[in-house]
């Protein structure tokens, strides 16, 4: 083995395979500090997201204090057509209703709501 290896080619074969163990420790090592990393880091990215995906999906109904906004069209669709507020009332039977606001302003407000849900 000695005689198919001699010298100068003997250097450069373990150099070469020096370099290859040297660059395969050292992907080894980032791949365990990247893993490290990532045990981290994803626990309290997946609660932040879960935490903001919980909020935003519960945000998605009509908001607790806010009224219902009812506004009358600038110029009425043909297929459109306004109803007056005893109409309104009549949409809604056994409902405590109040309509708040100016003329073209006016806002319809629930007033039997119980913790922000329609009953």
């Amino acid at each position: 083995m000695d005689e198919l290896f001699a010298g100068e080619e003997l250097d450069q074969l373990r150099q070469r395979s020096l370099r290859r163990g040297i660059l395969l420790i050292k992907r080894r090592r980032q791949w365990r500090v990247f893993g490290r990393l990532c045990v981290m880091v994803l626990p309290p990215v997946l609660l932040a997201l879960a935490v903001w995906t919980k909020t935003s999906s519960s945000e998605g109904g009509a908001p607790k204090s806010t009224p219902l906004t009812v506004q009358s069209p600038a110029q009425p669709a043909s297929k459109v057509r306004l109803i007056n507020d005893d109409e309104l009332f009549a949409l809604f039977p056994n409902r405590a209703l109040a309509i708040i606001g100016s003329p073209g302003h006016q806002k319809l407000v629930f007033l039997d709501q119980r913790n922000g849900v329609n009953q």
